[in-house]
């Protein structure tokens, strides 16, 4: 479209000298032109919302002027109003180009933005700098030798001035592209061709007068170019942009086109003195010499000027980049002094992180992570060698229970102390979590037995000034020797199985890891899936052993034992699947559904017999909050008189760390059932602590001798006195004395001899069904003529040793993990 525009302003410039008249057709053709652009130039701008909108609606109100001249020429051709006369061109032409001047200035400026100075000291160097050169070959020569009216001459010349000043608005806006890109150019061809027309205007006005004004010719035509190079910037400019800097952005630096431009306006100075001063006035009119002795002197004095101001905004402008720059570069100090604090911080919170993902928080070691990752990297290479070792403390949740966490947390600081001291360069010491520790030594070289001797013995030390008391704790070991088919899981499953054999075999010792212990442990997990099978269908039974009276034979108490028949048809033995329900917590059901059946016969047996029943109590059973709740309710469902019920318990379950938990709600327990009339007897006395001293402390009323002090009565030497020791002691005692595993008349008149009435062993009888032994007890009755001893009555006695003995009939055997 700019295209067809621009084409039929040229044909209507080029038509005008050949058409006679105003009123010719080109004229019409450049008058359409102008208004067809003048309206699609509004229409666009009205659109564009540019802030620079005010300079283009004064460039459309200049083309609208020129337009409006070509209309007042134009009518007046058809007689309907009077012909412009020269006054009214110059009225129009001088408001024309005060909008045209006034839009391109505004527009220069509204983009200059902060260096409005800086740009009009350019321009200005460039105007003085052409107007010096119009001066020195147009000017001067003209006036040398023609004499114009001074008024009329004097107002083409101040077009002059302003077609120069926006020349040179222009050109500093090329050269720096402070206006739009594209338009610039444009703009700056119609303020050549302005003034080339003005100055084309002033030397024909010289010659001819006013008449120069009239409508026509080449002048006229440039005009009408110029109104239409106007409109074509208007068009492009106020087109949508590809991207149009904001008011007031920054320039880019001077480059070299524009230094080379200043440096060749600054050689204008002596050149245009030179060229004055060789051209003397040779006219015979003299009217115009001062002026052409004092122009370029003015022109010469107002460029150096400029020059001087322009150097010292350069100046000025250095000085600003200078303390820009040195701002900057605090700035970027600060900047880069922040930012390598920064990063120091954030390897400091890295390595931070990186600690409390691998390291343990407690003590320090390593953790279960930072383990793992260590023993993935042995069992990857392709032959891995190194010595796996699990350690658990033995005792540390009793530190917990009766010292508090505090104390317990302060114990895992020293351990941990300890087996660093132990470690190596090849070695890493982990806490995997708990009081479960592990060490694991990258070589193959290691004398691991050795090793883990080392630290049992460190660890059995005591520990001091934990919560003002000594600690005294053991540690069991689990060893593995790592080998090519291990993996991570399989590794630390076989450590653990031999942890656990080392702690199921006594604890404070070590084990190492072997395919037994694997076959082991594989059994141990079949039996305890059958065994909760078993507990479900209530496939576990009851089996009853007799406790004699050795003065009389009479069943004076009866033992109640668990029994379980596999589906197999195979007897399980009591001491695996017993330790086993321990372990699974299965304990529970098994010793309340013993206690229910044992009191049920009880009752029977209580009432028709006189005899007691005695019943194994495990030490998970004492240490459950409300066991004896459940004893009583027991009792008053099967109507079991408490004084005819013992519970048996074993050393350990009473005797040990008195301040313990577990021991506190053990004791307590029992001396409730005791205030109610249960008697308690000890199993399997002399096992354990055998804490003699402490037996007149402990809340019990029968001691049962285990098997293996029974054995010792067949020797004559120190040990046999011994057991005859520890009989008298009990009775002294007031408390009832049991002897188990009696198998020989030997035995049994020993115990007699020594003043122990009540046995119990395979010499009486064997483990029998609740029937069987009805039938026995009936039988007994009815055959024996001796009066009954009922446990608890004291019927018969004769003395002291009698009424221990009394006491005695009342207590029952221990549930013997080795008894069939």
């Amino acid at each position: 479209m700019l295209g067809l525009l621009l084409a039929s302003s040229l044909i209507a410039a080029a038509a005008y000298p050949f058409v006679v008249g105003p009123s010719g057709v080109a004229l019409y053709i450049g008058a359409a032109t102008q208004a067809t652009m003048l309206l699609a130039g509004a229409r666009r701008l009205a659109m564009s919302g540019r802030h620079d909108a005010p300079a283009m609606w004064m460039l459309l109100c200049s083309n609208g002027l020129g337009l409006s001249a070509v209309a007042w020429d134009a009518l007046s051709a058809t007689t309907l109003i009077a012909s412009p006369s020269p006054t009214d061109w110059t009225a129009m032409t001088v408001v024309q180009y005060g909008f045209f001047v006034v839009g391109i200035l505004v527009a220069a400026g509204a983009h200059a933005g902060r260096e409005r100075v800086e740009v009009t000291v350019d321009a200005a160097i460039i105007g003085v700098a052409l107007a010096l050169l119009v001066w020195t070959f147009l000017v001067q020569p003209f006036l040398g030798s023609n004499s114009p009216d001074a008024i009329e001459f004097g107002t083409v010349v101040c077009l002059t001035v302003l077609d120069l000043l926006v020349l040179a608005f222009l050109v500093r806006s090329v050269i720096d592209r402070s206006l739009t890109a594209g338009p610039s150019p444009v703009l700056a061809a119609a303020a050549v061709v302005v003034l080339a027309v003005d100055l084309a205007y002033a030397t024909r006005m010289a010659s001819i007068g006013m008449t120069a004004f009239a409508p026509g010719g080449a002048i006229f035509a440039g005009w009408q170019i110029c109104h239409a190079l106007i409109g074509a910037f208007v068009l492009i400019a106020a087109a949508p942009p590809r991207s149009v800097s904001p008011p007031g952005t920054p320039r880019r630096p001077p480059g070299r086109g524009r230094l080379a431009i200043m440096a060749v306006l600054a050689f204008l100075t002596p050149i245009g003195t030179a060229v004055t001063t060789h051209r003397s006035p040779a006219g015979k009119d003299t009217t115009w010499q001062p002026m052409m002795a004092v122009a370029p002197a003015i022109l010469t004095g107002a460029l150096c000027l400029l020059l001087v101001v322009r150097v010292g905004i350069v100046a000025r402008l250095a000085a600003a980049q200078a303390g820009a720059l040195r701002a900057q570069k605090v700035l970027v100090r600060e900047q880069s002094e922040a930012l390598i604090s920064a990063i120091g911080e954030q390897q400091v919170l890295h390595a931070r992180l990186t600690r409390q993902a691998l390291i343990d928080p407690l003590t320090g070691l390593a953790n279960r992570r930072l383990f793992r990752q260590r023993l993935n990297q042995i069992l990857s290479q392709p032959e891995p060698a190194g010595t796996l070792l699990l350690i658990d403390l033995d005792g540390f949740k009793e530190v917990n229970d009766t010292l508090g966490h505090p104390a317990g947390d302060r114990l895992l600081v020293e351990v941990g102390h300890r087996l660093s001291a132990l470690s190596t360069e090849h070695t890493t010491v982990a806490r995997l979590g708990g009081d479960e520790f592990a060490i694991l030594d990258e070589t193959d070289d290691v004398d691991r037995l050795a090793l883990a001797h080392r630290i049992l013995a460190a660890l059995r030390q005591p520990f001091a000034s934990i919560a003002s008391q000594v600690i005294h704790v053991t540690a069991t070991v689990g060893i593995l020797v790592l080998r090519k088919a291990n993996d991570e899981a399989s590794a630390l499953q076989m450590a653990d199985i031999a942890l656990y054999a080392a702690k199921s075999a006594g604890k404070d010792r070590a084990e190492i890891f072997h395919d037994g212990l694997l076959a082991a442990q594989l059994h141990r997990s079949r039996l305890s899936s059958e065994l909760r099978t078993a507990v479900v269908a209530d496939e576990l039974t009851v089996a009853f052993q007799p406790i004699i009276d050795l003065r009389t034979g009479k069943v004076v108490s009866i033992e109640a034992l668990s029994r379980w028949r596999r589906e197999d048809g195979t007897v399980a033995s009591p001491a695996e699947y017993i330790t086993l329900a321990e372990q699974t917590g299965l304990i529970h059901e098994i010793g309340d559904h013993v206690l229910e059946q044992a009191c049920r016969h009880g009752a029977t047996w209580s009432r028709r017999h006189g005899v007691s029943i005695a019943v194994n109590v495990s030490a998970h059973q004492l240490h459950e909050e409300g066991y004896a709740e459940r004893v009583f309710s027991v009792l008053t469902a099967t109507g079991l008189p408490p004084s005819f019920l013992t519970l048996e318990v074993t050393e350990s379950t009473i005797v040990g760390s008195g301040a313990s938990g577990k021991f506190r709600l053990a004791s307590d327990q029992l001396r409730r059932l005791r205030k109610q009339g249960v008697q308690v007897a000890v199993d399997d006395f002399g096992t354990g602590y055998s804490c003699l001293a402490s037996l007149h402390t402990l809340p019990v009323d029968v001691v049962k001798l285990d098997r293996s002090f029974t054995a010792l009565l067949d020797t004559d030497d120190n040990r046999g006195r011994f057991v005859h020791a520890i009989i008298e002691l009990g009775l002294s005692l007031d408390l009832a004395v049991i002897a188990e595993g009696v198998e020989t008349i030997d035995q049994h008149n020993r115990l007699r001899d020594s003043s122990c009435f009540l046995a119990q062993g395979y010499l009486f009888g064997r483990p029998m069904s609740g029937d069987i032994m009805a039938t026995r007890l009936a039988h007994h009755s009815d055959s024996t003529t001796s009066s009954p001893v009922a446990i608890g009555h004291r019927h018969g006695a004769t003395g002291a040793t009698d009424s221990a003995n009394v006491r005695a009939d009342r207590s029952g055997d221990a549930l013997r993990q080795r008894r069939t």
